[in-house]
């Protein structure tokens, strides 16, 4: 009678810290989702959102012990360091807001530090519950269902564009930016070749725009022609994620899923039609990206040549759509070229003449056309940044520095101009007064 005693009374002792440990979590999920959607915790709606967490982490901890999923320790562990990765991402945004109605630094440290904590259980409970669920979905082995899958990479394509036409008939050809103007203007020789915008890009632009003008005069009508090609190979880049992807997974949720994600997420509708150096840069990016886990999944053989050309391709414009990608291809560079060394017979060759068709496009190509290289105030434009807003928030400064800078720049000025999210007003402010 006593062992019996005991463990039930273990058991009790278990369900209670199990509910106590719910509660917590719900506590800390709701003060969160309060403080985030900058609603007063006295707010009644606060105790439905509370009821709703019990109700949602309860659900999903029931249904984790009935059906477990395979590797829970693994999961766990990468869910609790992605989840701790995206709080952080947020907090780094939004700290500031988070405590602003406080004047007690200890305070608004604690209600950051709860709010982490309530971001942190949001992030984990949703990320595992995903895990589990992709995990166990399985495509059914039906004739229709098997018919479907080799077809998805076509259907993408088709559903994604379809999806584009809407948001490019309203805002017919395409979403035009500062910076996509000013290349607009090289294209019609308005302004002289620069490669303060990448200059690779701005005569893709070129290419499609006059290919446009062999068929009509008016100049919308050209231009269209660069929008089309670019929500095509977006489009493109996509379709290849999921081919890549169905040869290692049979969950049709999942690949529908992608599918739905880039094809009906506004964002992506906008962004597709937005004539701007990040999109094309994205899009090459993601076809490196595949195309480099693919080639290291499935080796260097001939039946993978097409991802080869698609690798060395993408990885050709990547380094020339934006000097991140230079930078990050070179950072990388023996990494992958440690990663495959098995075949390094052909991917020394492949990766060495990539990197000397990208130098001979930035050299002499350029030097060539006359492309006028970016001033060096650009390329310390996060240094300029940095110090812009030490002299922004009235950080002090030695005399040493204070001199310095004032060679360079008026600072009375700094603290109207500086902007948090972009550099330009402090590289304007160096080339008005000291370049």
């Amino acid at each position: 009678m006593k062992l019996k005693t005991n463990s039930t009374s273990k058991i009790h002792h278990m369900i209670y810290n199990s509910k106590l440990l719910l509660y917590l979590e719900s506590f800390f999920a709701t003060w969160a989702i309060m403080r985030i959607g900058y609603l007063h915790s006295m707010n009644v709606i606060a105790l439905l959102f509370f009821l709703l967490c019990i109700i949602c982490f309860s659900a999903m901890e029931k249904d984790f012990a009935l059906q477990p999923c395979d590797n829970g320790k693994t999961q766990k562990i990468i869910a609790g360091i992605l989840s701790g990765i995206f709080a952080c991402f947020y907090l780094s945004d939004t700290y500031k807001s988070l405590g602003s109605d406080l004047n007690n630094k200890l305070f608004r440290t604690a209600i950051i530090l709860a709010v982490a904590l309530g971001l942190y259980f949001l992030f984990y409970k949703a990320i595992r519950y995903l895990m589990c669920k992709l995990n166990r979905i399985q495509l059914k082995d039906s004739p229709k269902a098997q018919a479907l899958f080799p077809k998805l990479p076509f259907i993408s394509f088709v559903l994604i564009v379809l999806c584009r036409i809407p948001w490019l008939l309203y805002s017919y050809p395409g979403i035009m930016t500062p910076d996509s103007i000013n290349q607009f203007k090289q294209v019609i020789g308005m302004s002289s070749f620069s490669n303060h915008h990448p200059w690779l890009h701005t005569m893709t632009i070129s290419l499609f725009y006059h290919i446009g003008s062999l068929f009509t005069s008016d100049v919308n009508d050209a231009f269209l022609f660069f929008t089309l090609f670019q929500i095509c190979f977006m489009a493109f880049a996509v379709s290849y994620l999921i081919w890549v992807i169905s040869k290692y997974t049979k969950s049709l949720p999942l690949l529908g899923g992608i599918i739905a994600f880039y094809a009906f997420l506004p964002y992506h509708n906008v962004m597709a039609i937005c004539i701007w150096k990040d999109v094309m840069f994205s899009g090459t990016l993601l076809l490196f990206c595949t195309s480099l886990f693919f080639l290291l999944k499935e080796g260097i053989k001939t039946k993978n040549l097409f991802s080869v050309i698609l690798y060395f391709i993408s990885g050709f414009l990547m380094c020339l759509y934006r000097s991140n990608g230079w930078y990050a291809f070179i950072l990388t560079f023996p990494f992958l070229l440690i990663s495959f060394r098995k075949t390094w017979k052909i991917m020394l060759p492949l990766h060495i003449g990539l990197l000397a068709l990208v130098l001979l496009v930035k050299g002499p190509v350029m030097e060539h056309y006359e492309v006028e290289q970016p001033d060096f105030v650009e390329s310390i434009s996060i240094p300029l940044q940095q110090i812009g807003r030490v002299i922004a928030t009235g950080q002090e400064l030695t005399p040493n520095q204070d001199t310095l800078i004032r060679k360079i720049i008026k600072t009375e000025y700094v603290p109207e101009l500086y902007t948090e999210y972009i550099s330009d007003n402090m590289k304007e402010l160096v080339r008005t007064y000291n370049p």
